[in-house]
């Protein structure tokens, strides 16, 4: 008996990640920033942001670049993902979980994109420490 109840006192229970309670399940705030109507964010890697999505305004629209379906030239895809950049008219925005790679900054130019400055805005939310929209601008290319 004596032994259960030093058990009892001295056992700390496992929490398993869980969180706070908040009024969203992800507590996302998004920078005003990135509110702008039609915007497009490019999506770099393969890490699941698609819960971002709903947070950001209703004609915001979302490609990815780079993940487990490699985009090459010669595909549809590609040539609509290409499309639908070079004939976007609102922001564009880089999205990641952390700051572009030189691999990423490479990739971005096959698009006809660059960064424009180096001061992306971050944002986190209780899956992600840092979420990453870097400022987006074309730059004359053709598909490569």
């Amino acid at each position: 008996m004596p032994l259960a109840v030093l058990l009892v006192a001295t056992t700390n229970p496992p929490d398993w990640g869980h969180t706070f309670w908040s009024s969203t399940w992800y507590d996302i705030e998004i920078p005003v920033e990135l509110t702008a109507n039609k915007q497009i964010f490019v999506m770099l890697r393969d890490e699941p942001l698609s819960y971002i999505i709903p947070f950001l305004p209703p004609d915001t629209r979302f490609v990815r670049i780079a993940g487990n379906l490699w985009l090459s030239p010669q595909t549809k895809l590609f040539k609509h993902v290409w499309q639908t950049i070079k004939s976007h008219e609102g922001p564009i925005y880089s999205l990641s979980l952390f700051e572009p790679t030189e691999k990423e900054i490479a990739l971005l130019k096959k698009y006809g994109l660059m960064i424009t400055q180096r001061n992306c805005i971050h944002f986190n939310s209780k899956l992600n420490p840092v979420i990453a929209a870097c400022p987006l601008q074309r730059i004359p290319s053709e598909p490569k």
